[in-house]
């Protein structure tokens, strides 16, 4: 009996050795949805940033990439990683307004245009550690702030002044639309992406804003339009990874390093290739479609851009004390650009 109990004993020692490794070294499986198809470029490329992650890491981490809608729909994006669903996800803070209002001052419309404010913005003038709290308080963070490219009109009809908006039917989100009727007088209306096409096809709209270029032009956009309109109407802004706070807490500490090295080389990595995607795709639509680029007059732009900063401060900056803050920070940029004085 002895000896059986020190056999027994024996065995459950090194099982228990065996299990420890063994727990170290198991490998990290997460789910993420980007808001993409999966044809698209820009999920394309946040593949990359998932193959890299798995080089980086040995293997130790892999992330199941799906496209957008796959396992829920793109604007239940917010309550599907918060109860884990996935551990993170690819999207834009538009889906999720219900949840943080306040996110509708990160979209000014007509706000500083240079893909690197966003970064500048976020991570060196305070906005991240502003709105960071929020996302705390929903086990959630958010990591990897891509630039999806500054967004033109596009439109059927030519829009050759500040007053040409006036009576036109513009697809476009947000209280970006709210800018545009109010400010502009145009008739603005929400519409997926999947019904731009008819809509401009059969003359239901007269423009719509949609992405940066290379969507855009992946939509057929020059098939349905002829004029460009510029300069661009949403300038700052950005996409990001969504994460679920408790499963990036679980992370190894070696692994959540790499995880946190690998996403600061996406921003970058992915910004750029969209700001080169985007401006590729503008110059075919110009050749393949005929389209022509349309500049509003300077005197325009300067009215416009002042009417926007009064649009911030009477619309964004209301919301809450938050948003004031957020407001103040572009304001300050917007200067600092010589959008306004």
């Amino acid at each position: 009996m002895r000896r059986l109990k020190l056999l027994l004993s024996l065995v459950l020692c090194v099982g228990f050795l065996s299990l420890g490794p063994a727990s170290v070294n198991a490998k990290v499986l997460w789910r993420m949805q980007s808001y993409m198809p999966a044809t698209s470029e820009l999920h394309q490329y946040i593949q990359e940033f998932c193959d890299k992650l798995k080089d980086e890491t040995d293997g130790e981490m892999e992330i199941t990439l799906y496209p957008g809608n796959a396992l829920f729909p793109n604007l239940k994006v917010f309550k599907n990683v918060q109860s884990g669903v996935v551990d993170m996800a690819q999207t834009v803070v538009l889906y999720y307004l219900g949840e943080f209002p306040e996110g509708a001052a990160l979209l000014p419309p007509y706000g500083p245009g240079r893909y690197d404010d966003m970064l500048q913005l976020l991570y060196y003038r305070g906005l991240r550690d502003l709105i960071q709290p929020f996302y705390e308080k929903q086990g959630l963070m958010t990591l990897g702030y891509f630039h999806p490219g500054a967004e033109p009109i596009f439109s059927r009809v030519p829009i050759r002044t500040m007053a040409d908006f006036k009576g036109k039917k513009i697809r476009m989100l947000g209280l970006s639309a709210k800018f545009f009727t109010d400010y502009l007088g145009a008739s603005t209306v929400t519409l997926g992406g999947g019904d731009l096409f008819p809509a401009l096809s059969n003359g239901t709209i007269d423009a719509a804003e949609f992405s940066g270029g290379s969507p855009d032009y992946a939509l057929g956009m020059h098939r349905v339009t002829k004029y460009i309109i510029m300069p661009t109407y949403l300038q700052t802004g950005f996409t990001e990874f969504l994460i679920n706070k408790k499963s990036y807490d679980s992370l190894p500490e070696k692994i959540r390093k790499t995880f946190d090295l690998v996403v600061s080389w996406a921003e970058v990595h992915i910004t750029l290739k969209v700001e080169r995607d985007n401006q590729i795709a503008l110059k075919k639509m110009v050749e393949e479609g005929g389209m022509e680029v349309i500049w509003l007059p300077d005197e325009d732009v300067e009215k416009i851009h002042k009417m926007a900063i009064q649009f911030w401060d009477d619309e964004l900056a209301t919301i809450s004390p938050m948003t004031k803050e957020i407001i103040d920070m572009y304001k300050t940029l917007a200067k600092e650009r010589g959008l306004v004085k």
